[in-house]
């Protein structure tokens, strides 16, 4: 699993328990990568999860997508846009999870949309 940072940038994010060794192997897909999509446009790059098969998979797809950007000029230093090239190259190596609202959290700049967020719930079996 890889979690970036970003998920947690609020102590409201470690309300509830993450049980991520627990819960994750019941709730992800044999062999896929696991990802979040929000509102059908745009892949979540807080959290990814997936077996030893999958990241390998991954990992050289993700290389070659990097080498498609570089060939045809674009930026590719977000990461999002890189995991939505690889969705619509290899639709067939992730298992898609439609994010949910599941309330706002409230930070000093105003409230935050929790869907981005969503695979820390989902993944942690939390109810």
């Amino acid at each position: 699993m890889w979690c970036d940072i970003g998920c947690f940038r609020s102590p409201e994010n470690l309300e509830r328990p993450l049980r991520f060794a627990e819960a994750t192997p019941s709730v992800t897909v044999r062999d896929k990568i696991t990802i979040l999509n929000i509102l059908d446009r745009y892949i979540g790059g807080t959290i990814l999860a997936g077996n030893i098969a999958a990241w390998s998979l991954f990992t050289e797809r993700y290389l070659q997508a990097l080498k498609d950007f570089e060939e045809k000029g674009l930026f590719y230093g977000k990461d999002q846009d890189v995991y939505v090239h690889m969705w619509q190259k290899n639709p067939e190596m992730f298992d898609v999870v439609k994010a949910e609202v599941w309330g706002k959290k409230k930070y000093d700049s105003g409230k935050i949309d929790t869907r981005w967020f969503y695979l820390t719930k989902y993944l942690s079996g939390s109810p």
